[in-house]
């Protein structure tokens, strides 16, 4: 019994946030293909953002794509560095891009309410 709980206890010094975020540069085995995925997430948004000329909704989908891809490379590269900075402001960039898509799809719903309709032809009754 005695030697279980020596075992399962641990010194306070082990248990730290530095030990969890580690802030040495390690050699990650397929940071190359992490990247990929990235880019390929961005282009693939972008492809979206750019060839979509109808409905608002799907334009919408393609530009969080394209942040999902930027937060995802930015995310890989800071893990190579071991840079808790570049953590930080993929988490700023995720804020950032959910407040846009949630006041986008307010205004997607007002929208709908008033033609009955998502595409971007519906909206060029509401000059200002």
């Amino acid at each position: 019994m005695q030697l279980v709980t020596k075992t399962l206890r641990k010194p306070l010094h082990d248990i730290t946030l530095l030990k969890l975020i580690s802030l040495k540069p390690r050699k990650i085995k397929n940071m190359e293909n992490f990247q990929q995925t990235g880019l390929f997430i961005f282009f693939i948004g972008l492809l979206g953002a750019v060839g979509n000329f109808r409905n608002f909704l799907l334009t919408m989908m393609s530009i969080e794509l394209t942040y999902l891809g930027i937060i995802a490379t930015i995310l890989c590269v800071s893990a190579a560095l071991s840079d808790v900075v570049g953590r930080i402001s993929s988490l700023t960039i995720l804020a950032v891009t959910a407040s846009e898509s949630a006041l986008g799809l307010g205004i997607l719903v007002v929208l709908f309410r008033y033609t009955q309709d998502i595409r971007f032809s519906a909206f060029q009754a509401l000059r200002g």
